[in-house]
């Protein structure tokens, strides 16, 4: 395993964060604007920062994602950034290889973040059978998933 997997990681956290936003709380008037035609000259509103997101997330008034998303970047944030932008750490992971425990962790986050992704899509789809079967996989599989800490 390369920083490939950490920099996989990042991404799949932010796209999880824009899908949750866009979800939850981003603008109709935002949405709007991806909805016609792009142009490379009139590109469509630029998305806010991950913390912005996050923000708002946690006021949408649905208590876990966003208070989750918030967790998960204080805690790899800045490693998901060092390896992204080739800092010492991807170095060093390519010359030492990764410590077990990571290796772990990563899995069990990219896990966590699917089911993210897994319930906003039971949700938009409006199925209390999908929601369910997403909560069962949640409390199934809690032994390849990091510590539930909101239920």
């Amino acid at each position: 395993m390369d920083g490939t997997a950490t920099a996989i990681l990042r991404m799949q956290f932010e796209s999880v964060v824009r899908m949750v936003w866009l979800h939850f709380s981003a603008p109709n008037s935002f949405i709007e604007s991806y909805a016609g035609s792009i142009f490379v000259d009139n590109p469509p509103k630029e998305f806010p920062s991950v913390a912005e997101m996050i923000a708002k997330i946690k006021k949408c008034g649905v208590k876990g994602p966003g208070e989750t998303l918030e967790e998960f970047k204080d805690i790899a944030w800045k490693g998901m950034n060092n390896h992204i932008h080739n800092g010492y750490l991807a170095l060093s992971r390519h010359v030492n290889s990764y410590p077990e425990k990571l290796v772990i962790q990563i899995i069990r986050n990219s896990n966590a973040l699917n089911l993210m992704a897994a319930m906003v899509l039971a949700r938009i789809k409006q199925s209390k059978d999908d929601v369910n079967f997403v909560k069962n996989l949640q409390l199934s599989y809690q032994d390849i998933m990091p510590e539930l800490r909101f239920n």
